[in-house]
């Protein structure tokens, strides 16, 4: 036990609970639910403080281990104190037999006494089952399985406890658990916790299990070892913490079967192998964690604050750009309560992480994208960067000391206006003679150039991809192609004119051929031009499937594609930081 739960702080209520006590007409009443709210508070609060981790062992043992019954039997009988402290205070408040009927769908008033008569009949239900499960000599016999049913009874305790005061509070009024509920909040963060950590393991073992896979036979023993030291480093989170014990049963086979390994001076790739991929699932199945009910309520609240956002960002993007970039920064930044519910998700979040720390190490970063302006704009004022270039080079977004924006265009007003009603003509006609072919749906916010999506919501293939461009440059249009779209405009710039005009305008520096002060990161045909002229040019992997189409590749690739090669990057440049301030520029 803790010294926290050997002492605990005295309970205290949320203000939206002390606020419900102190509306009700009744004293006498408020002051008996008072107390059966604060006992639910310090019950909670106790169950929730018990550190299982120094009960477990580093192997697992099979053999029965009756010894541990004495370490744990203080517990139990604490577990089961502290319950009946709870059940005690509703018996002395609200004497009488749970009611027969099932409480109404929308309690009232009148209907809390018997909510709360019935929670305790379950509770104390549950009591009695804790004493059956532990008088049951398989459970009681083994370690991991004694934790894992004294960890699922406790938890259940919390959940119905918590129930109880959220569906009494409720019966005066619309609340939220996290407004009524003791300990909520903390559960909440708990929880995400353990499921952005979990996904974090979950991607690197995935990547791990790869590169066994095709390690050479000279590369085995690093692999154990890196996975090992991989899943030591794991152990120590707080997500390890609170793991089911099942799991963590699981993990510590894995980590003894990885250490074996580690320590041979020739492992077996195959034995290896087979480890990697049954450790490969079991962390896939820690995803279930998003099914807890607790986290299906979170996210559902922040979907749906995320999508309030949203709305407003479209609703406001014509009219008022500042404001639309604002509100879908503030969505951008509430999504990251969801980090390893959505991998697609997963990756963004990740680099905007990946941004914080190079521009935290006093690095300079600036973004390079065929994006349109209107995400450029969000992008600049939310994340952590110098300035943002986008629309394949048409303008650019430079941040200021303050955080205030410059934005800069690479042509003129009139000759860009002349140039837009000529490239709408255009691309209409173009749009006409391939099948399938239509515009971006993020093109309605470019602002210099358009996009013709063929990978991102439609599936042209290169055939249609390069039928798009070739129609295109034959009407004068500049037509290439990225990962998703094939970017066109009218207009004497690219990515990297703007980027030579970025540099001076920001840090009054003029780029030099096969410059090798900045890096440059990348991954498809538009990025040709600033791989040439980057002495550091990185392609992140998914750039290998153009390899043998782009004028100009990069000097290097990522092992890892997309999001996760640029991390790949972000972690090669802060190993490698030296205590000057350096220069960065990214894709």
């Amino acid at each position: 036990m803790s010294a926290a739960a050997e002492s605990p702080p005295p309970a205290s209520l949320t203000p939206r609970l002390e606020e419900i006590l102190q509306s009700l007409p009744d004293r006498a009443f408020s002051a008996r639910l008072r107390a059966v709210y604060l006992a639910a508070a310090q019950a909670i609060s106790r169950l929730s403080d018990l550190d299982l981790v120094k009960y477990e062992t580093p192997v697992v043992d099979a053999s029965p281990d009756l010894s541990l019954w004495e370490e744990m039997a203080p517990v139990i009988r604490d577990t089961v104190m502290d319950v009946n402290v709870l059940l005690n205070v509703i018996r002395e408040q609200f004497p009488g037999a749970p009611p027969s009927a099932p409480p109404p769908s929308r309690p009232g008033p009148g209907d809390v006494p018997g909510l709360l008569q019935d929670a305790m009949g379950k509770l104390a239900q549950s009591i009695t089952q804790l004493g059956e499960a532990m008088r049951n000599p398989s459970v009681v016999s083994d370690r991991w399985q004694l934790l894992a049913e004294i960890q699922r009874f406790r938890a259940d305790y919390r959940e119905q406890m918590s129930q109880l005061v959220f569906e009494s509070a409720s019966a005066f009024g619309e609340v939220s658990r996290a407004q009524v509920v003791p300990g909520y909040e903390a559960e909440v963060k708990a929880a995400v916790t353990v499921r952005a950590i979990t996904s974090d393991l979950s991607r690197i073992v995935a990547a791990r299990f790869g590169k066994v896979r095709d390690a050479k036979p000279e590369e085995v023993l690093w692999n154990a070892q890196q996975l090992q030291t991989e899943l030591d480093a794991f152990g120590r989170t707080a997500a390890y913490r609170n793991l089911r014990a099942q799991d963590k049963r699981k993990i510590v086979e894995a980590r003894a079967e990885v250490g074996a390994l580690a320590t041979q001076t020739a492992p077996d790739q195959r034995e290896l192998l087979t480890v990697a991929e049954a450790l490969d699932a079991l962390v896939r199945s820690l995803s279930a964690v998003n099914q807890r009910q607790l986290l299906i309520l979170h996210d559902r609240e922040v979907w749906a604050a995320c999508g309030v956002r949203l709305e407003r960002a479209l609703m406001q993007s014509k009219k008022d750009p500042v404001a639309s970039a604002k509100a879908l920064a503030e969505a951008a930044v509430s999504a990251q309560a969801l980090y390893g519910r959505d991998a697609t998700m997963d990756a963004f979040l990740r680099k905007a992480r990946a941004l914080e720390q190079l521009s935290g190490s006093g690095l300079r970063v600036v973004l390079v994208s065929g994006r349109p302006a209107g995400w450029g704009e969000a992008w600049a004022r939310q994340l952590p960067v110098d300035g943002v270039i986008v629309e394949n080079g048409g303008l650019f977004f430079l941040k200021g000391k303050k955080g205030e924006l410059r934005k800069v265009y690479l042509e003129p007003p009139g000759q860009r206006e002349a140039n837009r009603a000529r490239l709408e003509a255009e691309v209409r006609s173009v749009l006409a003679q391939v099948p399938g072919a239509r515009l971006s749906v993020d093109s309605r916010y470019t602002e210099v150039d358009l996009a013709v999506d063929y990978n991102e919501e439609a599936r042209l293939g290169d055939s249609g991809a390069s039928a798009i461009e070739t129609l295109l440059r034959a009407r004068g249009v500049t037509a290439v192609r990225s990962s998703v779209h094939v970017n066109c405009w009218l207009g004497r710039f690219d990515k990297l004119s703007a980027s030579r005009r970025f540099a001076r305008v920001a840090w009054g520096e003029k780029l030099e051929p096969a410059d090798g002060r900045y890096v440059y990161a990348g991954d498809s045909f538009n990025d040709a031009p600033m791989f040439q002229a980057f002495k550091l040019g990185v392609g992140v992997a998914n750039v290998r499937a153009v390899l043998n189409r782009i004028d100009a590749p990069p000097a290097f690739i990522t092992r890892a594609p997309e999001g996760r090669g640029f991390e790949e990057l972000a972690r090669a440049l802060l190993s490698r930081r030296r205590p000057s301030r350096s220069r960065g520029v990214s894709t």
